[in-house]
C-alpha cells in the first residue's frame, strides 16, 4: 500500500518536474519494477524527444510524439524512428495506417511519393516527387508480432514543390511589316509555374503586355525597333533576345487615274490606248482583249499598228502592286469597213453612199480607167453619221469607177 501510494505521488509530481524524475527513477529500487515506474519511463521518453528521432526509453516501451516534417520535391530527406536505449535499436513491428508490418522490408504506405520506410532500420528516406500534405499514423512496437511496449503517433509531411527558374524555350521573332497592318510577337518559356511575362520596347515596359504574345494592330511607323520579353517566377527571371521590327510606309492599293478610251477606226488604221494608275510600287500592267492577256502588253500604252476586224472587241488593263490590284474600265474598239453603194438616177445623176465614222473627213474620187494616175477627187465631205451620201449630176458618158478614203 505504501509503495503504490508513493508511486502515484511520484507520477503526479513528475508531470511538473520531468527532468528531475528522469534522473531519480532508476535510483529508487522499490519502484524500478512497478507499473508506475514503466509509465514514468514512457513519459520521460516522450518529453525527451529531440532532433530527427522518435525514441524508446530504457528499452521497455516505444515512445514517440506527433511531428511535422518539411521537405521539397527534388531534394533528398531522411528521418529515423529508433529505440532510445543506448543501442539505437529499431522497433520490432509496426502498424501503419491500419496495416501491420514485420520488422523487415520496406513500405511507402502513407508517405509522400518518392519516400519509403525501411522497416529494419526505422529510416524514412528518399527524394519527394510530389508536393502536398501527407500523413501516416504509426504504432511502433518494441518487439515483433506487435508485442512489448508501443506508442501511436502521427507523422505529417509538408512537401513543397521545388521551383525551377524560368528559361526562354523559343525566342520571339521580328520581321518587316507595312504600316497599318498587324504584327504579333510570341515567346515560349519553361520553368515552374506561375510564370509572369512583361514585354519591353526599347528597354521600357509596355503597359498591359503581360502574356506569351504581344500584338501591334495597327502597326505605326514609330513602332519600329527592338522588342524583348522578361519571364519571372519566384526562383528568378529570364529575358529573351531582342526581336527587331522594321516598319515600311503603308502600302497604297493601285487606283486607276486615267482610263483607256474606246476607239472607232477603219481597217489598217493605228489604234493606241493608254491608262495610268497610282499606288505603292512597283506597279505592273497587264492588258487584256476580251479577257485574253495580250502578249507583251505590259506598259501603260497598248498599240495596234494596223487594225483588222479581229482587233474589234473590249480592252482593259489590270494594274498590280504590293498594295493590291485595280482593273480599269472597258474600252471598246470598233472596226468600220470602207464600203460604198452607188445609186444612179434616171435623170442621169447618181448618189455614192459610204460607211463612215462621224466627225471624220473623207475624199471621194472617180476614175474611168482605174489607172493609178487617173483618179480625180470629186468631193471632200465630213461625216456626221455612220453613212455619208455624195450626190453628183455628172452624166455618165462611159463606165466610171468610184472610191473614197480618209482625207489627209
Amino acid at each position: 500500500m505504501k509503495i503504490s501510494r508513493m508511486a502515484s505521488l511520484i507520477l503526479a509530481g513528475f508531470l511538473h518536474i520531468a527532468p528531475f524524475a528522469a534522473r531519480t527513477i532508476d535510483s529508487l529500487p522499490a519502484l524500478a519494477s512497478s507499473p508506475a515506474a514503466i509509465v514514468l519511463k514512457w513519459v520521460v521518453g516522450v518529453l525527451a524527444i529531440a532532433g530527427t528521432y522518435h525514441t524508446v526509453s530504457a528499452a521497455t516501451a516505444v515512445l514517440a510524439s506527433s511531428k511535422t516534417i518539411q521537405g521539397t520535391t527534388g531534394t533528398r530527406l531522411s528521418y529515423q524512428i529508433k529505440i532510445n536505449d543506448g543501442q539505437n535499436r529499431t522497433p520490432g513491428s509496426w502498424v501503419i495506417n491500419g496495416q501491420t508490418f514485420a520488422g523487415s522490408g520496406s513500405t511507402s504506405l502513407g508517405l509522400p511519393p518518392g519516400l519509403s520506410l525501411a522497416l529494419n532500420t526505422g529510416i524514412i528516406s528518399g527524394t519527394p516527387t510530389q508536393g502536398g500534405p501527407f500523413s501516416a499514423t504509426i504504432t511502433a512496437y518494441e518487439h515483433g508480432n506487435r508485442s512489448g511496449g508501443k506508442l501511436t503517433f502521427t507523422l505529417s509531411f509538408v512537401i513543397t514543390p521545388s521551383v525551377s527558374p524560368p528559361g526562354i524555350a523559343s525566342q520571339p521573332a521580328g520581321g518587316e511589316i507595312g504600316e497599318g497592318r498587324s504584327f504579333t510577337f510570341t515567346v515560349a518559356a519553361n520553368g515552374s509555374a506561375p510564370l509572369a511575362y512583361q514585354w519591353q520596347f526599347g528597354g521600357n515596359a509596355i503597359p498591359n503586355a503581360t502574356a506569351t504574345t504581344f500584338t501591334l494592330d495597327p502597326v505605326r511607323m514609330e513602332d519600329a525597333g527592338r522588342y524583348t520579353v522578361t519571364v519571372n517566377n519566384s526562383a528568378g527571371s529570364a529575358t529573351s533576345a531582342a526581336a527587331i521590327l522594321t516598319v515600311k510606309p503603308a502600302l497604297i492599293a493601285p487606283a486607276i487615274t486615267a482610263q483607256p478610251v474606246s476607239a472607232t477606226v477603219h481597217p489598217n488604221e493605228r489604234i493606241t490606248m493608254s491608262a495610268s494608275a497610282q499606288g505603292s510600287g512597283p506597279l505592273a500592267n497587264e492588258w487584256r482583249h476580251d479577257g485574253v492577256t495580250i502578249a507583251g502588253a505590259t506598259g501603260t500604252i497598248v498599240s495596234l499598228a494596223s487594225a483588222t476586224s479581229a482587233d474589234a472587241g473590249n480592252y482593259w488593263v489590270v494594274v498590280s502592286g504590293p498594295g493590291g490590284s485595280a482593273v480599269s474600265s472597258t474600252a471598246t474598239v470598233t472596226i468600220v469597213p470602207l464600203s460604198l453603194t452607188i445609186r444612179q438616177f434616171n435623170s442621169g445623176g447618181l448618189s455614192v453612199i459610204m460607211q463612215t465614222i462621224p466627225g471624220r473627213s473623207y475624199a471621194i474620187q472617180a476614175s474611168e480607167t482605174l489607172a493609178p494616175d487617173s483618179w480625180q477627187t470629186v468631193g471632200l465631205e465630213t461625216a456626221t453619221a455612220e453613212t455619208l451620201t455624195f450626190q453628183t449630176s455628172i452624166a455618165p458618158t462611159s463606165e466610171r469607177f468610184w472610191r473614197y478614203g480618209l482625207s489627209q
